[in-house]
C-alpha cells in the first residue's frame, strides 16, 4: 500500500471515490513531535535534544504517538505507548534514629536501604564505625538492621552504605553509650559529724537528733559526710538522707533541707552558727509520714530526692572527688533520729546514685 507523501498535510485525503467493497486509503501518522524529529521507530523513541537538559526525576515515563487512517468515507486510529527507560538511581539508605545505652547494654540499628535493581547487581550493605573513643562490634555488619557492642563508654558515629554496582549511597546513625550509674554511700563516722544546735550553743555530743523543734525550741541539725567521692560534674541521679527513728511521733512535721555551698565542708564549730554557713541555692522540703516504730530505718525514715542540692554542691569549680559534703536541716513539728554517739551502725547516711 502506498503513501503519498508528495502531499503536505497531516492527514492526506483520497483523490477520489474507489469502488464499493474495498477499502484502500492513505495513511495518516500524527506521531509525537519528539518521535518525528527523532526518525525513530515508534516503539523505541529517542530523545537526543533534551537528554542533555532534563533531570532524570522529570523524564517522562512513556511517550505516545497516535496513527490514523482516514479515506472520504472511514477512519481508523490506533495508539502506540513506548515505554520510557530511566537511568539507574542512587540507593536509598537511612541508618535509623540515634540512640542512648549504658554501657552493658547493645544498641538496635533500625538501618533500610532500597535500590530500583539496576544495574542488575544485588546491593551490598555495611556497617562501618567512623568515630569514637572505643571499638564496636556488629553482629551483622552486613545487614541493614543489626546490633552492636561497645567496648567503653563514649559517643560513637556509625555510618550505613550501600553500593549498587554502579553508585554507593550512606547514612549515619550516633550511637551514646554511658557508664552503669554509680551509688554511693557515706555514713557519719565521728560524733563531731552529726550536731544540733539551739538559741545558745552547737551541742556535738547529743545522743538524739531532733529534727524541727525540741519542746518548744527550733533546732538546726547539721550533717557532714566525708570523703564523698563523687567526681566533679557528675550528673546526679537521685540522693537521699536516711534516718533510724529514735522516737514515734505521729505530729505534722516541715523538713528545710539546704546544704553548705561550699567545695569542701569543714568541721563544725562549736563557737560558730550552723546557720552562718553559706548555703545552697537549691533546698528541699519534706513532710515525714508518722514515725511509730522505734529503730525503724525505711522509707518513713527517707528524706525527698535531694539531687539538685548535691548537684549544686559537686558542680562547684572547686569541688573534688573525696571532699566534705555538709547539709542542713531546719523546720517545724518534730522527728527524732539516732545520732553516732548512740549507736554508730544507726547513724544518719547520705545515698547517692550518679553517672559520670
Amino acid at each position: 500500500m502506498g503513501v503519498p507523501l508528495a502531499i503536505p498535510s497531516p492527514c492526506l485525503a483520497a483523490s477520489r471515490r474507489l469502488p464499493p467493497m474495498r477499502t484502500p486509503f492513505v495513511l495518516c501518522l500524527a506521531a509525537t513531535a519528539l518521535v518525528a524529529q527523532s526518525g525513530s521507530r515508534i516503539d523505541e523513541p529517542r530523545l537526543p535534544s533534551l537528554a542533555g537538559s532534563i533531570a532524570p526525576a522529570q523524564l517522562p515515563r512513556s511517550n505516545t504517538s497516535d496513527r490514523c487512517a482516514i479515506d472520504t468515507e472511514y477512519k481508523s486510529a490506533d495508539t502506540v505507548v513506548a515505554p520510557f527507560r530511566q537511568g539507574n538511581q542512587p540507593p536509598v539508605v537511612k541508618a535509623g534514629p540515634d540512640i542512648n545505652i549504658v554501657i552493658t547494654s547493645s544498641a538496635h540499628l533500625a538501618g533500610a536501604a532500597e535500590d530500583d535493581g539496576l544495574p542488575g547487581r544485588m546491593l551490598a550493605v555495611h556497617w562501618n564505625l567512623l568515630a569514637g573513643p572505643g571499638t564496636a562490634t556488629f553482629t551483622a555488619a552486613t545487614q541493614p538492621a543489626t546490633d552492636v557492642s561497645f567496648s567503653v563508654a563514649g559517643s560513637y558515629t556509625l555510618e550505613l552504605s550501600a553500593f549498587d554496582g554502579d553508585v554507593t549511597s550512606s547514612d549515619t546513625v550516633v550511637v551514646t553509650v554511658q557508664d552503669l550509674p554509680v551509688t554511693l554511700e557515706r555514713t557519719i563516722t565521728s560524733g563531731n559529724d552529726d550536731v544540733e544546735q539551739g538559741p545558745v550553743k552547737v551541742d556535738r555530743s547529743s545522743r538524739f537528733l531532733e529534727m524541727g523543734t525540741d519542746g518548744a525550741v527550733s533546732q538546726v541539725v547539721g550533717l557532714r559526710f566525708q570523703d564523698v567521692a563523687i567526681p566533679r560534674g557528675a550528673v546526679i541521679w537521685s540522693a537521699h538522707l536516711q534516718f533510724t527513728s529514735e522516737r514515734t511521733a505521729t505530729i505534722p512535721t516541715q523538713l528545710r533541707i539546704c546544704g553548705e555551698a561550699s567545695d569542701n565542708a569543714a568541721p563544725f564549730n562549736p563557737a560558730h552558727s550552723i546557720l552562718s554557713r553559706p548555703a545552697t541555692k537549691a533546698a528541699v522540703f519534706w513532710a515525714p509520714a508518722a514515725w511509730r516504730i522505734v529503730q525503724e530505718a525505711g522509707a518513713d525514715q527517707r528524706s525527698p530526692n535531694l539531687k539538685s542540692i548535691v548537684q549544686e554542691i559537686t558542680s562547684r569549680p572547686g569541688w573534688s572527688a573525696g571532699n566534705s559534703m555538709v547539709l542542713e536541716i531546719t523546720g517545724t513539728g518534730s522527728r527524732t533520729a539516732t545520732s553516732y554517739e548512740k549507736k554508730p551502725n544507726a547513724a544518719a547516711k547520705l545515698i547517692v546514685t550518679y553517672r559520670q
